[in-house]
């Protein structure tokens, strides 16, 4: 545990000072950092009453301090499960590493930190290469943290206090929660990755408040019966809209990911199966022919319907989805702006490409099919499994209404 406290508390502003009890001794050692008297009270910063530009950086020093302490109690909680004693020279590492700020500006440093990352210079945890989505998620965050910094800022100088302001403006553009928590993330992930490639001296990313905030939001599925509908509805007086819907019923039939479905292709069919490796995990799954594929391949002499873009999938299948009858009204909660409230909207409202995954997911699993057989072919693991069974309130009750407690 380390303390703070002010080396010359009778001055107007005095230094902060930071002291730990060691396996080999106690350690007092100055912060760096400088503060107000009267801003200082019982060892910690003194927000109350103070106001603007004092406020700023009162919350820099406070800042500071707290991802120090996240530092050190993390080192401190490693060394105990290691069995290991934290010496003084490990405190006097964090403290004096942490002391000066470099002048890279980070939204460059997040550029090159994307660059080495699609070159496979920096892997994951596991050394793999990190997927192609996932730095395309990062450069769209970058873009964004663009907007927010006209001026590049310092990556040393970056508090948790410029994430606040940054979730502020995203939540007075009325930005969706799950949306600013990915920004959120992406930003988090690009500053532990800055500190252990040794580009930033910066821990703000240990504090709890950086920490990207999502919200449960409930997705609908089309039933079996929904997606016969779509199969069923005659669009024989536009081959466009024929062609998406017969390569929306794809992936329904394979549960296959967009990414994964975009290199979806004929030498990955043998017989009765289609064996391929998902992009993402990297896992080779085998999916035996559905009975709508055969009738799809034969509705096109044994190849594929067009493989069009997702963007234009999501944007025609909601068409189709209303010519088919998808009326049916889903109601679930958003958070806009900060604000949550009640959405109801028609079923073809909400339709898009990953509607066909969780589709087949919720299908098979109303159709008792275990975890063990449609998780390996849809390469989920059980969490995910779990959580992409969208059986409504009605659907359970209606499985619970045939269960022999309710037939006493």
């Amino acid at each position: 545990m380390i303390t703070f406290y002010l080396k010359d508390p009778t001055r107007t502003e005095s230094p902060i000072m930071a002291q730990a009890t060691c396996s080999d001794g106690r350690i007092r050692k100055s912060t760096g950092k400088m503060i107000r008297t009267d801003w200082w009270e019982d060892g910690w910063v003194k927000m109350k009453g103070l106001k603007g530009e004092d406020r700023n950086n009162a919350e820099a020093i406070e800042s500071y301090l707290r991802f120090i302490r996240a530092a050190v109690d993390d080192l401190a909680l490693k060394k105990k499960v290691n069995n290991l004693p934290m010496s003084k020279v490990h405190i006097d590492t964090i403290l004096s590493g942490k002391g000066a700020t470099t002048n890279l500006g980070f939204l460059e440093q997040y550029k090159i930190l994307i660059d080495k990352v699609n070159n496979g210079e920096i892997l994951t945890k596991e050394n793999d290469t990190y997927s192609p989505n996932t730095t395309k998620t990062w450069k769209n965050t970058l873009a964004i943290l663009k907007k927010h910094f006209p001026e590049d800022i310092c990556v040393d100088d970056i508090t948790i206090h410029h994430v606040e302001e940054f979730v502020a403006k995203l939540n007075r553009n009325g930005e969706a929660k799950n949306y600013i928590g990915v920004q959120v993330k992406n930003w988090k992930q690009a500053m532990k990755l800055l500190h252990k490639t040794g580009v930033s001296n910066n821990l703000v990313y240990l504090l709890d408040e950086f920490k990207p905030r999502f919200e449960v939001v409930a997705k609908t599925y089309l039933t079996d019966a929904e997606v016969a509908k779509v199969l069923a509805l005659d669009l024989s007086g536009s081959p466009y809209l024929d062609h998406i819907r017969d390569r929306w019923l794809v992936m329904y039939c394979t549960g296959l990911r967009v990414s994964d479905s975009r290199k979806l292709v004929l030498q990955y069919f043998d017989e009765d199966f289609i064996t391929m490796m998902n992009e993402k995990t990297g896992k080779v799954v085998v999916i035996p022919f559905h009975a709508i594929m055969i009738a799809v391949l034969d509705k096109y002499n044994g190849t594929l319907p067009p493989n069009l873009h997702d963007v234009v999938i999501n944007r025609e299948i909601k068409i189709i989805g209303k010519m088919a009858g998808l009326i049916d009204k889903f109601t679930f909660a958003e958070t806009r702006g900060g604000v949550t409230r009640q959405v109801t909207k028609q079923k073809w409202e909400l339709l898009t490409c990953h509607t066909a995954r969780r589709s087949v997911t919720t299908n098979m699993q109303k159709a008792n099919v275990p975890f063990e057989i449609g998780g390996g072919m849809l390469g989920m693991s059980r969490k995910t499994w779990d959580h992409y069974n969208k059986a409504t309130p009605m659907d359970k009750a209606r499985v619970l209404k045939e269960h022999a407690f309710f037939k006493r």
